[in-house]
């Protein structure tokens, strides 16, 4: 299961974790708990160039907000499981981020994938361009 890749590829970065969220009343991982650990990978991948949100608020004047996600579910997740998260960020135009989230066990089975794009806006709320400091840093690390 590939998701479509569209727009320059800045980053790919992989996370591990351990699910540790209660099993639901079908017996397996409850579909919000799927977006925790897509948004922990988010944090981990900023994280990885010392970024963070209040990074981003106090210091540069934008914040990263979600505008469309489009999930779908392939082989339930139990707490107790080891998976592996894929983030891949690319740039769509100059303005949206969309970051593909692929969720995989120890054997590379797909489990979940999502489909997220993302914007930065200002402090009056109005999208803006993707920062510069945000391309021209992951594109350096893409040249290495």
């Amino acid at each position: 299961m590939a998701l479509k890749d569209l727009g320059e590829k800045l980053h790919e970065g992989r996370f591990s974790y351990i699910v540790t969220h209660e099993n639901d009343y079908n017996g397996h991982l409850n579909n919000p708990d799927y977006f925790q650990y897509c948004e922990r990978a988010r944090r981990d991948f900023l994280s990885e160039f010392g970024w963070s949100d209040s990074f981003f608020r106090a210091e540069k004047g934008v914040s990263m907000i979600v505008v469309d996600r489009i999930v779908g579910y392939r082989v339930p997740l139990h707490k107790g499981n080891a998976i592996g998260v894929t983030l891949s960020v690319f740039l769509e135009g100059s303005r949206v981020l969309k970051m593909d989230y692929l969720f995989c066990d120890i054997y590379d089975n797909v489990n979940f994938f999502d489909e997220t794009r993302a914007v930065f806006v200002n402090s009056r709320n109005q999208i803006v361009r993707v920062p510069d400091f945000f391309l021209d840093t992951l594109r350096s690390v893409g040249k290495n």
